[in-house]
């Protein structure tokens, strides 16, 4: 019983711990904010539902809808949904832990302090803001890693059947949980078998990629099962392998712009990269001095994790590495990281545990720097959102014509964030004005304009080769009978 009762503890503890960080982190999107799918999910919530279907995210669609059933909404009170995500992601990293620990040179608070930092690294880094910022799916985000880290913990359990089922649940929240899961698996082998390569290593990574990429493959192939079945109408993104020298160029040219500056959310250029080399250096210093062949199969594992970031980018039809997506990159880090660690003696593993603790501090604060601003470009949203209905109210009141259209283009060069947001890249703080402009209109207004196109006539005479620098409706918003005319700027 005592000892059951310190278990527990023990694992209160590191949850405790876990939640903190990721609190800390993250706290800011408590708030209630948006990014442009959160907002077509406030107004289409079946749409969406069926697009999660469309996109062979069963589960993910399943759990909408049975929240719709229940009267609750991932979009109404978005900083609920976050905070309910937090909560499975903290449980997730104790998961992750808990296969890695038993790993770890000595007990000292160093080691473990820097195992700490290590392990939080993976949700802890400036590219998982994206699956933060779609409010909508977080929770189908959060619950898909969460089901991927239990799948690990059980192939290390040697329950192979448990953890396929389990990764197949998670894959129908969201697809990158194989690649996660993989990359666990293949860092927990490594471990498991001493760092050197037997032929048990080589069944075990076989059942490894079955337990992870069989599901994966699964989940892709059940939609070309429902286009045959008329369920759906059309994949909605397809899978290929053409053009592969364009993939390849457009792939390391991601991974560098990972390891330079974090797609640019990094404050120091090459910081990620010096910290590679530093841990595979601690690496290759011990593994030459004590076996030789352990130095192969951490390079080949290095290799592995890395290229292993880039299996579902290599496999669309068009590369698409968005951070959503990439941010395995830090799964595949914290597996160096861990390696490195594991090989340090009293003192490197001080002067190491510190390098770590520091990073993973960057990333907290410049993380809470991009949540900041993901709010200031939700509030310019609102602001600009409302000078135009303020537009529209006066011409109303004017003219007593009651205007039900919306037409929207952009001026020639309209950037999809605003120059105001310092710390933004793809979807990460992407502005809704522009993407789904009558959509933020009807949510913020309460309104219901219909989105039409645009008169060419009217963009020939007010709007054609125009290029503003600011909001200015006076120039940028013409109505003209029941019709809003809106150029964004």
């Amino acid at each position: 019983m005592v000892e059951l009762i310190k278990k527990y503890q023990g694992f209160a503890n590191r949850y405790f711990i876990n939640f903190i960080i990721l609190i800390v982190t993250w706290g800011g999107m408590l708030r209630r904010s948006f990014n442009c799918d959160t907002l077509w999910h406030m107004v289409d919530l079946e749409g969406d539902i069926f697009t999660q279907i469309e996109d062979a995210r069963y589960l993910c669609s399943l759990t909408d809808f049975l929240l719709s059933k229940l009267g609750v909404s991932t979009t109404d009170h978005t900083g609920i949904t976050i905070l309910v995500s937090l909560l499975i992601l903290a449980a997730a990293t104790c998961i992750i832990q808990s296969i890695f620990e038993e790993y770890l040179p000595n007990d000292s608070w160093y080691f473990k302090a820097g195992f700490y930092a290590i392990t939080n690294l993976i949700f802890v880094n400036v590219l998982f803001a994206e699956p933060l910022m779609f409010c909508e799916c977080a929770l189908a985000f959060a619950l898909a890693y969460f089901l991927g880290a239990l799948s690990v913990y059980s192939f290390k359990k040697k329950r192979y059947v448990a953890s396929f089922v389990i990764m197949l649940c998670a894959v129908c929240y969201y697809q990158t949980a194989a690649v996660f899961g993989l990359i666990l698996v293949s860092g927990f082998i490594y471990f498991e078998n001493g760092k050197i390569i037997t032929k048990k290593v080589i069944i075990a990574e076989i059942i490894g990629g079955v337990c992870t990429m069989v599901p994966a493959m699964i989940n892709m192939f059940s939609s070309n099962v429902l286009v045959w079945l008329g369920v759906i109408p059309e994949l909605r993104k397809t899978p290929g392998v053409s053009g592969f020298g364009d993939k390849l160029n457009a792939i390391a040219g991601n991974f560098t712009a990972i390891l330079r500056d974090g797609m640019t959310l990094l404050p120091f250029r090459w910081l990620t990269l010096l910290i590679y080399a530093i841990a595979i250096l601690l690496i290759c210093r011990n593994t030459v001095i004590r076996n030789k062949g352990q130095l192969v199969y951490s390079a080949l594992l290095i290799a592995a994790v890395n290229i292993m970031i880039y299996i579902i980018p290599f496999m669309s039809a068009a590369v698409l590495c968005y951070p959503r997506l990439v941010f395995v990159f830090y799964t595949a880090m914290s597996i160096t990281l861990l390696a490195a660690l594991s090989e340090a003696n009293d003192v490197l593993g001080k002067v190491f545990s510190v390098i770590i603790i520091g990073y993973v501090l960057i990333h907290m604060v410049r993380a809470q720097m991009i949540v900041s601003e993901h709010m200031l470009s939700n509030q310019l949203d609102i602001l600009y959102a409302n000078a135009v209905y303020h537009e529209i109210l006066e011409y109303q009141g004017e003219t007593g014509i009651i205007v039900e259209n919306l037409a929207v283009v952009k001026d020639i060069d309209a950037p999809v964030h605003y120059e105001e947001v310092d710390y933004a890249v793809e979807q990460i703080n992407e502005r809704a004005l522009g993407v789904v402009t009558a959509t933020l209109m009807n949510i913020v207004t309460d309104g219901h304009f219909n989105r039409v196109d645009m008169d060419e006539a009217v963009y020939e005479e007010f709007f054609k080769d125009k290029d503003w620098k600011y909001f200015n409706p006076e120039e940028q918003l013409i109505i003209i009978g029941d019709t809003a005319y809106w150029v964004i700027f």
